[in-house]
C-alpha cells in the first residue's frame, strides 16, 4: 500500500534536516559592573568602568544618559574607558547590557555618578557623594550628610547613620548592589552603592 504523496518524496540525502526537541530559553542575566569612585571635568585621565566576571561571547553595551534621558555617549566592551573631561558637571546614568551569543540582550544595570569640577581632588567629590565605591570596609559619607540609610534591592534599611557619624561599616553585609539614601541641605540625595569584599 503507497501513500497518495510517496511517489513526491524524492530527496537527496543532503536534504534532511535534524531539527532539535524543544529547549528551555537560554540565560539572559544583566550583567553585575562598578565604576571608578568619581569623575572630575577637569580630569582628562581616562578611567574605567568593568564589568564584573565577563563572559568570553558576550556583548556589553555601555551607554551614559543625563538625568533628561539624553543620551551623552556609549561605546562598548567588558572594560570601557571615560574621562571626566568628556562630560560637563552633573549627575549621569551609566548604563550597561549585555548581548549573548544567542542574540538576547538583558536589561540593564545602571551606576549613578556625579561629576565634578575637582578643584581639591577627592575631597571636593565627598562633598557630593559617598566613597569608595565599591566598598570592601566602611563607607565614607558625603560631607553634611544627614539621616543616611543603606537599603537593600528590596528596599529594606540595613544601616543608619548615627548622629555626628560620617561613615558606615559595611564589612559585614553581602557583596551586592544597595542604595544609599541621605539628606544634604534639606534635599534629599541617593546613589547606587556596590559592596565587594
Amino acid at each position: 500500500m503507497t501513500t497518495p504523496y510517496s511517489q513526491d518524496m524524492n530527496y537527496a540525502v543532503d536534504d534532511i534536516r535534524l531539527v532539535p526537541a524543544a529547549q528551555e530559553p537560554l540565560a539572559c542575566a544583566e550583567p553585575q559592573a562598578e565604576g571608578p569612585y568619581f569623575l572630575c571635568t577637569n580630569s582628562a585621565e581616562t578611567k574605567y568602568f568593568n564589568v564584573l566576571n565577563p563572559q568570553n561571547n558576550v556583548t556589553y553595551n555601555w551607554k551614559v544618559y543625563n538625568l533628561n534621558g539624553t543620551l551623552r555617549m556609549s561605546g562598548t566592551g567588558a572594560s570601557w574607558g571615560v574621562r571626566g573631561s568628556q562630560f560637563v558637571a552633573g549627575t549621569y546614568l551609566f548604563r550597561v547590557t549585555a548581548t549573548y551569543p544567542w542574540g538576547c540582550t538583558s536589561g540593564y544595570l545602571e551606576i549613578e555618578y556625579d561629576i565634578i569640577y575637582c578643584d581639591e581632588g577627592a575631597r571636593t567629590a565627598s562633598t557630593l557623594s559617598a566613597y569608595p565605591n565599591p566598598a570592601t570596609d566602611e563607607l565614607i559619607l558625603p560631607q553634611d550628610a544627614t539621616d543616611a540609610t543603606l537599603v537593600n534591592s528590596k528596599g529594606k534599611s540595613l544601616l543608619q547613620q548615627s548622629s555626628g557619624q560620617s561613615r558606615l561599616d559595611v564589612r559585614n553585609l553581602p557583596d551586592g548592589l544597595y542604595e544609599l539614601r541621605w539628606k544634604q541641605k534639606d534635599a534629599a540625595k541617593s546613589q547606587r552603592i556596590q559592596i565587594k569584599h
